[in-house]
């Protein structure tokens, strides 16, 4: 389960305040944010949303993401404390691989309560693989801290804080995406609705332009759990005194620029 989690999280994730304020002198190349497509901007603004999301699931299904343990057999017992240490590598449809190291630990108590405490770091070293860049290859190491108290008899998540940090790196022969200095956090609102807080430095390349920039949230962003895509939040794209507002919708996403340029696009244009 932890080798397809990876390549779904590293592959079909990317397929689809806490606002830090950038120097305007700094040097950040030579293209402006606002010359970049809507639809390129949005889809590596989702990145570390998307996979930030991930953690949710690592909660509400920890066997998922280590070996096997006893905790769904275990469920009724008064107190079973169950820690598992995982390592684990995987090779790449295109080359390449990607490697895990998981632990955890689950203590389910006799109320059906579970608190469960999850550490995972996940790497791709030169991984082909598929995403909306196409046929890419996948550099990246990102590390998940995750905690919180899971109601097994409702099964639903009563609390949630989580941690995603690393760097990520996708390219093809044209065009290429960075995200470096990622942190993400992701905190409950209830037992469906979570909101995620992230900022990460930027390299952008779309084969037309390419620069730096930085990604901050200026609204939590908030995602249904299982949901393909946000359907609340707010994020700036920036570099320099130039930038991109992005206001995700339940049905879509809208763009304002520095340029007085506005647009929206639905979400099943992703798709």
């Amino acid at each position: 389960m932890v080798r397809s989690w990876l390549l779904t999280a590293l592959s079909a994730l990317l397929l689809a305040g806490c606002y830090v304020e950038v120097d305007p002198y700094a040097t950040y190349g030579t293209t402006p944010v606002s010359e970049y497509s809507t639809t390129f901007l949005t889809r590596t603004a989702l990145m570390p949303y998307a996979l930030g999301a991930s953690s949710i699931d690592m909660l509400a299904n920890p066997d998922d993401y280590l070996s096997p343990s006893s905790r769904m057999a275990t469920r009724a017992v008064p107190i079973e404390t169950t820690s598992t240490y995982l390592f684990d590598s995987d090779s790449c449809s295109f080359g390449g691989y990607t490697a895990t190291e998981a632990f955890g630990d689950t203590e389910t108590y006799s109320g059906g309560m579970t608190w469960v405490e999850l550490g995972l770091t996940a790497t791709a070293t030169q991984c082909g693989t598929s995403s909306w860049l196409g046929l890419s290859t996948l550099n990246s190491r990102l590390i998940y801290d995750v905690r919180g108290w899971y109601d097994d008899a409702f099964a639903e998540i009563v609390s949630l804080d989580a941690q995603l940090t690393g760097y990520l790196r996708l390219s093809n022969s044209f065009q290429s995406v960075k995200l470096s200095g990622l942190d993400v956090r992701v905190a409950e609102l209830d037992a469906t609705d979570f909101r995620l807080l992230a900022d990460a430095s930027l390299y952008l390349n779309d084969a037309r332009y390419s620069g730096s920039a930085r990604l901050d949230t200026l609204e939590g962003v908030h995602f249904y759990r299982g949901a393909s895509f946000p359907h609340a939040g707010r994020v700036r794209i920036s570099s320099g005194y130039d930038w991109v507002e992005l206001r995700f919708l339940s049905d879509g996403v809208s763009r304002r620029d520095s340029d007085g340029y506005y647009t929206y696009l639905p979400w099943w244009e992703f798709s």
